[in-house]
């Protein structure tokens, strides 16, 4: 499953998960097959005497809607369609790596075209020889193959720019640790130092209380007609 945002909405993230999965659906069927219509077991085939395939989407429109609605209850069971719709601004904020599996790029044919090719294959009614069948498979085995590699490329890459960010958000933490532990230790030299203060003022008013009380005079009274020491211009 595609990582997601552990702060992410939840609505957005029940989004991502049903395109995730119709994705999965669709990439199983593409490498595997595309399930054939059944009718008490045997396939059907149309006017034009093709095989008749189970839908698939093959647009960006077509997945959101595909919710398993048209297709059969069999097919809609055992491949476990999701049945809700999809927004297409949930769509446009799939990650990248989701994005790559769906829309290819210039080395990975996309989703669509992997389908088509497949259906295609499948359809024909006419018998093939062996040569002709693992010449097929093979096109379709290089073609997957291709899209992994590039796909390992781009969550190699993917992986690599978070392990960036994680390294700078983990610098970004340390300094801030510093920094709070600098604001601490300064409090903390502050709080000494004013604790000290204090302390030496309590010593000074113990001594000048004793010295009032050596002179008779009522501290609390005490004013500079009471004082024993000499004020400047008295």
């Amino acid at each position: 499953m595609a990582k997601t945002n552990q702060n992410q909405d939840p609505q957005q993230k029940e989004a991502f998960e049903r395109i995730e999965r119709k994705v999965e659906i669709l990439e199983k069927w593409a490498n595997e097959g595309i399930p054939f219509v059944l009718v008490q077991g045997n396939k059907q085939v149309d006017d034009k005497g093709k095989y008749v395939l189970e839908f698939f989407p093959t647009s960006p429109t077509g997945l959101r809607n595909w919710n398993g609605k048209q297709n059969s209850k069999e097919v809609v069971k055992q491949y476990d369609i999701p049945p809700y719709t999809t927004s297409a601004k949930s769509l446009d904020a799939i990650p990248t790596s989701l994005k790559l599996k769906i829309y290819g790029d210039k080395n990975k044919l996309n989703l669509w075209e992997r389908l088509k090719f497949k259906a295609k294959l499948q359809a024909n009614t006419k018998e093939k020889n062996a040569l002709q069948e693992l010449e097929e498979e093979l096109k379709i085995s290089k073609a997957n193959h291709q899209g992994l590699a590039y796909e390992l490329i781009e969550l190699r890459v993917t992986n690599k720019h978070l392990e960036e960010e994680n390294c700078t958000l983990e610098n970004q933490i340390e300094s801030v640790r510093l920094s709070i532990k600098s604001q601490l230790d300064l409090k903390k030299k502050q709080l000494k130092q004013s604790d000290l203060k204090s302390k030496q003022l309590s010593i000074e008013n113990t001594k000048l209380k004793k010295l009032l009380d050596e002179h008779g005079i009522d501290y609390e009274n005490a004013d500079e007609r009471t004082s024993i020491i000499d004020f400047p211009g008295k």
